[in-house]
């Protein structure tokens, strides 16, 4: 009579156990099955917005006040439905975004141009604090903007301009991007950290704006078949015309002699091309060696990038492009 009852023993804790099993799958099953509507009402939702965005333009008659709101309630609107967003979508947001927000901003400037034009003008520098004193009225318009995610910016020759702030859609999107969008939200964020060209000449060293050139150098070269790829092209043939041909005011040959070069471009030169081997920008330096001018870089250039491919760019992406 023992044997049996050795014998039952594993079937009666597998048959015991069975319908906790049971009640443990059917009572997950409704919870997974929440899950998953909730993420298919937040992907629909994220559609949702996309059309409602695609319809969205900024009217002529639009006060400053009402367009902060709008911006604010924008990004607001993106933040809500980005988290349960394909990247698919997200990328599509971020294009619609940046459409409005360039509106927003365009419309912005024209409102408040009086106080863009003397901006500077109206703060003054305390020499003890080593501050800037900033009118009352000046500040809570600086902090408005900010709530927004914007801000004033130097524009050059004594004038402000409004801007998004350097992060703006880095901060935003994040990593809901796909890798190519996220690697471009990413190179935009860090250059425009400081702006690069100011009254007719470069604001930062001819060595930094060469490491701006291999950004969107590289970027061409990984993301081939990006929809980012006309705007990046566009940006490395501008910033390779810029490092190697110079600007008015910052010149990379020397004003009296077209033959030599300064010496802070030359360097930069140097610089590129021993971090940059592969490049096609160190390619054509290399090409001039020994018969180094300006006409032959302008020539060298056009036989890589055509004058039909440097026609005006569309820089849609931002209001400001600090090169």
């Amino acid at each position: 009579m023992k044997t049996p009852i050795f014998c039952l023993l594993p079937l009666c804790l597998l048959a015991c156990s069975e319908p906790a099993m049971q009640n443990t799958a059917s009572a997950s099953t409704p919870a997974a099955s929440a899950v998953a509507t909730a993420n298919a009402a937040q992907s629909n939702a994220a559609a949702m917005l996309l059309n409602t965005l695609a319809l969205t333009h900024i009217t002529q008659t639009a006060t400053w006040q009402s367009l902060l709101e709008q911006a604010i309630t924008l990004r607001k609107q993106v933040q809500e439905v980005l988290p349960h967003a394909s990247p698919e979508q997200a990328n599509a947001l971020y294009d619609e975004h940046v459409r409005i927000m360039n509106q927003l901003l365009t419309k912005l400037n024209d409102v408040d141009i009086a106080t863009l034009e003397n901006y500077f003008m109206q703060i003054e520098y305390d020499e003890q604090t080593k501050k800037e004193i900033v009118p009352p009225e000046l500040l809570a318009k600086q902090k408005q903007l900010q709530a927004a995610g914007l801000q004033y910016a130097d524009a050059g020759e004594g004038m402000a301009m409004i801007t998004i702030v350097p992060d703006y859609y880095a901060t935003l999107f994040g990593k809901q991007l796909s890798p190519d969008y996220h690697a471009y939200v990413a190179i935009q964020a860090e250059h425009n950290k400081q702006t690069s060209i100011k009254d007719g000449g470069l604001a930062i060293s001819y060595d930094d704006f060469g490491k701006r050139l291999a950004d969107w150098e590289n970027f061409v070269a990984t993301y081939p078949d990006s929809k980012k790829q006309v705007f990046s092209r566009c940006q490395m043939r501008t910033h390779r015309d810029i490092f190697l041909l110079g600007l008015d005011n910052t010149p990379t040959f020397e004003f009296d002699n077209d033959k030599k070069l300064v010496p802070e471009s030359a360097q930069a030169w140097q610089n590129f091309v021993a971090r940059h081997p592969d490049s096609p920008t160190t390619a054509i330096i290399q090409s001039l060696q020994g018969k180094m001018s300006k006409k032959n870089m302008e020539a060298a250039l056009n036989q890589i990038q055509p004058n039909a491919e440097n026609s005006e760019c569309d820089f849609g992406d931002q209001y400001i492009y600090i090169f």
